[in-house]
C-alpha cells in the first residue's frame, strides 16, 4: 500500500519576510557598491520590493518622486518613494555612518521630519501613522513620532535584521488599505514585543467596554483587530 504524498506545509508570512530580507539585504548591499547616484539605489530597492509585495500577497501601495506642498516659503518637496504611510528617502552610496550626529545623518532625520509635517497637512495624515526610512544601501535610518515626541534611532548597518524591520514596516503601514483602520490600529505595528503585547491586550480590552459608540465602532473593526493581533501574538510569543 503506498503511502499518501505529503503536502509541504504552506510558507509563514514570518518565513516569507524572513527569506525575503536576506535577499533584499544582499540586493541593497551590492547596489550600494556600483550605484553612481540615490536613484540608482531607488530604482534597485522598488524593483525588489514588488517581488516582496508578490510573494507576501499584498499590494503595496508606492508613489515616486511624488511632489508635495513643503509649507516653507511655498517650496515644495518631494519624497522618493511613499508606501501609503512609509517614507522612503535614499541618500547617495557612502553618504551616511554610524553616528547619528555626523552632518549627513542629522540633515537626512530633519529632511524625513518635514516629509512628516507636511503629509500632515497636505493629506491629513497623523504624525503618529506615519514611519519614515532613510538609506544609503550601507545604513537604515528609521524615524518615527511616538507620544508626541520624535524616536528617531542610532542608524543600522544594512543587513538581514534591519532589513527584516523595513519590510515589517511596509506590511503593517504600507498596503492599499482603508487608512482609517490602519492609522487607528499603527500603535500595533513595528514596535518591541513587550510594548506590542500591551498595544494588543489593550485594544482587545476596548472591544469590551460597555458603552455604545465603542460597541458600534469594534463591532465594525474587531475583525481587523483581530487578525492584527493574531499575527502579530504567535511572532511575540516565539520571539519574547
Amino acid at each position: 500500500m503506498s503511502e499518501r504524498p505529503v503536502n509541504p506545509k504552506p510558507e509563514s508570512l514570518d518565513d516569507i519576510i524572513g527569506r525575503r530580507a536576506v535577499v533584499l539585504a544582499d540586493q541593497i548591499q551590492k547596489a550600494a557598491a556600483w550605484a553612481k547616484s540615490e536613484m540608482d539605489l531607488q530604482i534597485e530597492v522598488a524593483g525588489a520590493l514588488k517581488e516582496f509585495a508578490r510573494e507576501a500577497k499584498i499590494k503595496l501601495d508606492g508613489h515616486h518622486n511624488i511632489t508635495i506642498a513643503t509649507g516653507h516659503r511655498d517650496e515644495l518637496g518631494r519624497p522618493d518613494s511613499v508606501y501609503s504611510n512609509v517614507i522612503v528617502e535614499y541618500k547617495d552610496p557612502g553618504t551616511l555612518s554610524g553616528n547619528r550626529d555626523g552632518a549627513n545623518n542629522k540633515k537626512l532625520i530633519e529632511q524625513i521630519r518635514s516629509r512628516f509635517y507636511a503629509m500632515r497637512r497636505e493629506e491629513n495624515r497623523p504624525m503618529n501613522s506615519m514611519f519614515g526610512v532613510g538609506t544609503d544601501g550601507k545604513y537604515f535610518v528609521f524615524v518615527r513620532f511616538r507620544d508626541e515626541k520624535w524616536t528617531d534611532e542610532e542608524p543600522l548597518e544594512v543587513n538581514r535584521h534591519s532589513t527584516e524591520r523595513f519590510l515589517w514596516a511596509l506590511y503593517n503601514l504600507g498596503q492599499r488599505e482603508n487608512r482609517t483602520n490602519r492609522n487607528t490600529c499603527t500603535e500595533i505595528s513595528v514596535r518591541t514585543a513587550q510594548s506590542r503585547k500591551k498595544a494588543c491586550v489593550r485594544y482587545m480590552k476596548r472591544s469590551l467596554e460597555q458603552t455604545t459608540r465603542r460597541r458600534r465602532f469594534f463591532s465594525a473593526n474587531g475583525r481587523f483587530y483581530l487578525e492584527k493581533c493574531a499575527g502579530m501574538t504567535s511572532r511575540i510569543f516565539r520571539t519574547s
